[in-house]
C-alpha cells in the first residue's frame, strides 16, 4: 500500500492497464482533512483473474453512494451497479452518461477503481459458495403474501463484502479515501482529483438557448427583449444552426443563412451578454480542419465525421484553432457519450485510436479529455457538457441530459455531489405552467439556471405548446408567467455572489456545493434515503416541488432552519405552496 497524500492511499493488483482516469489527470493531488488510517487492506481484498479479465473482492461497510450522475437510483447498498456510458439511462443499473467508479460509505471512507472499462460492482451482493453455511439451521417462515419481505431479506443478509469485476484488464490499481465523516472523504477525491472548479458570476447566472432555427437578427432581439423585460440573463446559446454542417459538425458559421453574426455577437456583448455555442467533436469532411485531423482520429466515423483522439497534443491543437475565430466564450459539447434510444450511433466499443485507446475506453474518457481540451483553449470560462467521469472535479462544464423526467432531475442534483460533478436540470419539456414553473424553481437551486428553448421561435412563456408557440401564439397566462419568471430570474442573480463564496470554498476544499443531506448527515437514518431535497452550500437546504403536488413533506436535520420569517428545528415538516412560492430554508447559525 502506498499512501499518495495524507488520508489517501493506492493498492495495486496484478497488471494494470496503462491508459485509465489517472493517467490523463492535469492536476496534481492534493491535501485536505486528517491523515486517517485507510479502511483496509491489501490483505482484506481478493483478486483473481479469468478470460473475462479481473475481480476484486473488497470490504463493505456502512451504506453506498455515488457512482457519478445516477438519474434513477440513489443508494446502492443492494445492487448491481455497471459503468457503463450511456446518455438513455432507463433503469438503476449504474448505467450513466457521466459513471464514475467511485463509491463512498457512510462508515467515511471511499473507493476508486482506477478502470476506464465498463466497471461492474456488486454491492452486498455476490457472495462465494458456502459463505451462507452458518444459517444451515434457521427456521423460514415464508408464506406467499410474504414473498417481498423474504426475497429482500435474503438480499440483505450478506457478510459485508462487494465484488468488482473488470473487462479485458488483468489488474487495476484501488484508491482508498479516509475520512473523518463521508463528507470528508469525498473533499478528498475532490481534491485528488486537483480540486473543484471555479466559475465565473456570469456563468452562475441565467442561462438561454435559442430557438434552432434562429438567425443573428433573432438573436439581437431576443436580447434586447430580455432586457426590456428586466431579465438578467447573462448567456445566450445556440443551437446546431449556426454550422454550415451539423451531424456531424464543420466549426464553421453559415452567415447565408444566418445574416452577419459577427456584428450580432457585437450587439450582444454590448448588451453584456455572453456566447454559448453548441458543438459536438465529430469533424465533418467540409471542416477545414478534416484533412490535417484525420491521423489523429479513431477508426471509426461518426455521423460521417472524425472522433478526434484528445490524448494527443496535435489533437488539441487543431481543434483549438478552428474554435479561436468563432468569438464564442464557451460551449456546449453535446454527444460526447452514445445513446442506446437514439439509434446506438456512437463508434464501437471495438474501435481503435491512434493512443492505443480502444472503443469501451474512449466511451469513458471521451468526455473527461473533450473537457480538457476546451479548458485548455478557454480558461475561467463556464461551458456544458454532456458526458463526464473520474477526474472532473477541477473543470467548470455542468452536466446536461436529454431525457427530462423531473423526479430524475432533481435526484440527479442530489447525486451529483458524490463523484465531483456538476448537473443542470434544464428546462425543455413542460407539461404546462404548473410544470414549468416548478422545474424552473429547481434550475433556479441548482449548479446551472438554463433554458433550452431550442425548438421554440418566442420564450416558453409567452406559449408552452410548440405548434402555437412558432404560430406566435401567446397562452392566456402570459403576462402571470412573465411576472413568476422574472421573480426567480432576479432570485438567482441575487445568489450569484453566495455561489461565487460556495465554489471557491469547493476550489479550495473540494466540499460539493450542491450535497444530498446524507454527506452532512451520515448518522441520520432518516436521510439514507432522501434524494428529493439537497443542500445548497453551507447555508441554504432546498425541497423541490413538482408538478404533481402543492404539498409535500420535507425532512429538516438537526439543528434550526428558518423560511419567510418562521422557524423550524430538525424532523418532519409538511408544507403546502402556492405556485410563485418553493420550500428554500436557510440555517440558523
Amino acid at each position: 500500500m502506498e499512501k499518495i497524500c495524507p488520508g489517501v492511499y493506492r493498492l495495486r493488483f496484478g497488471t494494470p492497464e496503462e491508459m485509465t482516469f489517472t493517467t490523463f489527470r492535469e492536476y496534481p493531488a492534493q491535501s485536505v482533512g486528517g491523515d486517517n488510517p485507510p479502511p483496509f487492506i491489501e490483505e482484506d481484498v481478493c483478486f483473481d483473474t479469468s478470460i473475462r479479465g479481473c475481480a476484486l473482492t473488497l470490504p463493505q461497510r456502512g451504506e453506498v453512494y455515488g457512482f457519478g450522475l445516477q438519474l434513477r437510483t440513489f443508494r446502492h447498498t443492494l445492487g448491481k451497479r455497471t459503468m457503463r456510458c450511456n446518455a438513455d439511462a432507463l433503469a438503476s443499473n449504474g448505467e450513466s452518461h457521466a459513471p464514475v467508479p467511485f463509491f463512498v460509505t457512510t462508515e467515511g471512507y471511499g473507493v476508486l477503481i482506477d478502470s476506464a472499462r465498463d466497471v461492474s460492482f456488486y454491492c452486498g451482493q455476490a457472495r462465494p459458495k458456502g459463505a451462507s453455511r452458518s444459517h444451515a439451521n434457521a427456521e423460514s417462515s415464508w408464506a406467499p403474501e410474504a414473498t417481498d419481505e423474504a426475497y429482500r431479506s435474503e438480499l440483505g443478509s450478506g457478510e459485508g463484502r462487494m465484488r468488482v469485476e473488470i473487462p479485458v484488464a488483468k489488474g487495476a490499481e484501488v484508491y482508498l479515501f479516509a475520512g473523518d465523516s463521508m463528507l470528508d472523504a469525498v473533499q478528498k477525491y475532490n481534491m485528488f482529483c486537483g480540486g473543484g472548479c471555479k466559475l465565473p458570476d456570469w456563468g452562475l447566472g441565467v442561462w438561454y438557448r435559442m430557438y434552432g432555427a434562429s438567425s443573428a437578427v433573432d438573436w439581437v432581439r431576443f436580447a434586447k427583449r430580455f432586457r426590456e423585460d428586466g431579465l438578467p440573463v447573462t448567456v445566450l446559446g445556440l443551437e446546431p444552426g449556426w454550422h454550415t454542417h451539423a451531424y456531424s459538425c464543420s466549426y464553421v458559421f453559415d452567415d447565408k443563412r444566418l445574416g452577419d453574426h459577427e456584428e450580432a455577437f457585437r450587439q450582444l456583448r454590448e448588451m453584456g451578454y455572453h456566447i454559448n455555442l453548441w458543438e459536438h467533436c465529430y469533424t465533418h469532411p467540409s471542416s477545414p480542419i478534416y484533412e490535417e485531423l484525420m491521423p489523429y482520429a479513431g477508426d471509426h466515423e461518426v455521423w460521417g465525421g472524425l472522433v478526434p483522439d484528445f490524448t494527443l497534443p496535435e489533437a488539441r491543437e487543431i481543434y483549438l484553432r478552428q474554435h479561436a475565430a468563432l468569438g464564442a466564450d464557451c460551449f456546449k459539447l453535446d454527444e460526447c457519450d452514445g445513446a442506446d434510444l437514439t439509434g446506438g450511433w456512437s463508434y464501437p466499443d471495438g474501435a481503435a485510436f491512434p493512443s492505443g485507446l480502444d472503443g469501451e475506453q474512449m466511451h469513458h474518457l471521451l468526455g473527461l479529455l473533450y473537457q480538457q481540451t476546451i479548458n485548455q483553449g478557454y480558461p475561467d470560462s463556464c461551458h456544458s457538457v454532456r458526458a463526464s467521469g473520474a477526474m472532473a472535479s477541477p473543470y467548470p462544464f455542468i452536466l446536461y441530459s436529454d431525457l427530462y423526467d423531473h423526479k430524475d432531475f432533481i435526484r440527479g442534483v442530489v447525486n451529483a455531489g458524490f463523484s465531483g460533478l456538476l448537473w443542470a436540470p434544464e428546462i425543455r419539456h413542460a407539461k404546462n405552467l404548473k410544470d414549468f414553473v416548478r422545474r424552473l424553481q429547481t434550475a433556479l437551486f441548482s449548479p446551472q439556471m438554463l433554458i433550452n428553448a431550442w425548438y421554440l421561435k418566442n420564450p416558453p412563456w409567452d406559449q408552452l405548446i410548440r405548434e402555437k408557440n412558432n404560430a406566435d401564439e401567446h397562452m392566456p397566462e402570459a403576462a402571470e408567467a412573465l411576472r413568476m419568471v422574472k421573480a426567480l430570474f432576479d432570485k438567482r442573480a441575487e445568489l450569484v455572489s453566495y455561489l461565487e463564496r460556495m465554489y471557491q470554498q469547493y476550489h479550495d476544499t473540494g466540499k460539493p456545493v450542491f450535497r444530498a443531506l446524507i454527506l452532512d448527515y451520515p448518522q441520520d437514518e432518516a436521510c439514507q434515503l432522501i434524494d428529493d431535497e439537497y443542500l445548497m452550500g453551507d447555508d441554504y437546504l432546498f425541497a423541490p416541488l413538482t408538478e404533481e403536488s402543492d404539498t409535500r413533506q420535507v425532512y429538516l436535520p438537526e439543528g434550526t432552519w428558518q423560511r419567510d420569517g418562521q422557524t423550524y428545528l430538525g424532523g418532519w415538516h409538511e408544507f403546502t405552496c402556492a405556485l410563485d412560492e418553493y420550500l428554500l430554508f436557510e440555517r440558523v447559525k
